[in-house]
């Protein structure tokens, strides 16, 4: 299992740097950075193996919870659209690229704004149980949580989201509609400054 941790944590660290940027340098810096990184992990998955120390398991679920928070968290700085307002003007067929982007309906990029803020409380604070789990509780409650307990809990405000969307707006939509939405939308207008 511990040999495997320098996969995990270079697949949860990549998002943290873009490189499709356009340039050439700064394309070579992340590819050298992603190198590093994965050396560098590789070879600590192999001292905690050679001197069976295990608390390199405790990273994982930390930069998994960081790549996540990291977008939200991005998309609410100045220039930048909230990541939940970008995916509602694309999924209405809006180019982000465009500059000004005129609100289909004001009150769901209202609504789009206030869950991206709400996004970013909730996995600061998944991420803040985990590290203190991880340094002051047992292995099996920090497992129980990091591996069960809290995706229940995201799940759990997913559904009650959607529940709370369609009664707000009077409109159902279909789960399965939005994740289609999330799956054809072009990907590449996201985390970009716009004026």
């Amino acid at each position: 299992m511990v040999a495997i941790l320098p996969i995990v944590f270079y697949l949860s660290v990549s998002p943290l740097c873009n490189s499709k940027t356009s340039k050439i340098k700064q394309k070579n810096i992340c590819l050298n950075s992603k190198v590093f990184l994965f050396i560098l992990l590789l070879i600590m998955a192999l001292l905690s193996i050679i001197f069976k120390n295990h608390s390199l398991l405790y990273l994982p679920p930390i930069l998994i919870s960081l790549s996540i928070l990291f977008p939200f968290a991005l998309s609410l700085s100045s220039g930048y659209i909230p990541l939940i307002t970008q995916f509602y003007y694309l999924s209405e067929g809006l180019n982000l690229n465009d500059g000004l982007v005129t609100a289909i309906d004001p009150k769901r990029v209202q609504y789009t704004h206030i869950l991206t803020w709400l996004w970013v409380i909730i996995i600061s604070m998944m991420l803040l149980e985990i590290i203190l789990l991880s340094l002051f509780a047992p292995l099996e409650i920090w497992s129980l949580f990091t591996n069960f307990i809290n995706y229940f809990f995201l799940l759990l405000f997913m559904i009650f989201e959607w529940l709370f969307r369609n009664f707000y707006f009077k409109q159902w939509e279909s789960p399965l509609t939005f994740i289609r939405q999330l799956i054809v939308i072009d990907h590449r207008q996201l985390l970009k400054k716009h004026p």
